[in-house]
């Protein structure tokens, strides 16, 4: 990309913590559903990837993976929540750095908006709150989801870092935690959702307390 007129900085390199990125210019995780049904990389993946890290970003954060099967949305989603996803995932975090970009991977669960039709199983969320409205989500049902138990809530943690190391095992740059739009951390920190009445529910910073656990 050219350095040229009034946005130099933007061509400039920049640091992300401890990762220096080769410009400003970042690209958002946008879900592709082009993982295959058991949510590995695909060829087709790969090769979307590979042609934005070509254009010449500095960073790509690859769309959002699941860090837990019963928090998987839709039927090609992409998957992180076993090691045998690692090798897919280490292919496509090549390509990106062939280009010379740096990779980050999204970690979601989708909590209360994971639909039965994909996982087998009734979802969870932090309350027992049904989805009035499956508009933007024609996979869902609507079925309420299981309140989650505390003993729920330290496996979800623990698979979102579980996550975070096989990321990095499989050669990404960093990581980012999805808390919006609705899914698992977001259903945590809306008092619409989260009804509870123990430490992970009730005042901000106990609604909070999903996502600080987590990080």
């Amino acid at each position: 990309m050219a350095n040229s007129g009034k946005f130099k900085t933007l061509f400039q390199a920049g640091n992300i913590g401890g990762l220096t990125v080769n410009n400003r210019l970042i690209m958002s995780p946008m879900g592709t559903n082009t993982a295959d049904k058991d949510g590995f990389v695909t060829e087709q993946m790969k090769r979307y990837y590979q042609e934005r890290a070509r254009g010449g970003v500095g960073l790509v954060i690859v769309e959002g993976a699941c860090v837990d099967p019963i928090g998987k949305a839709t039927p090609y989603e992409l998957e992180i929540c076993d090691d045998r996803f690692i090798p897919g995932l280490k292919g496509l975090a090549d390509v990106i750095h062939q280009h010379g970009a740096k990779a980050a991977l999204q970690l979601n669960h989708n909590g209360r908006l994971a639909p039965i039709s994909v996982t087998g199983q009734q979802a969870i969320g932090p309350s027992a709150v049904r989805v009035k409205d499956w508009s933007f989500n024609p996979m869902g049902e609507g079925i309420a989801p299981r309140e989650m138990s505390i003993a729920d809530i330290a496996h979800a943690i623990k698979q979102f870092a579980r996550a975070a190391v096989r990321a990095k095992r499989a050669g990404f740059d960093g990581v980012e935690i999805h808390g919006a739009h609705g899914y698992l951390i977001s259903q945590f920190l809306s008092g619409t959702t989260n009804r509870r009445r123990d430490v992970y529910g009730g005042t901000l910073e106990n609604r909070s307390r999903l996502l600080t656990e987590i990080l």
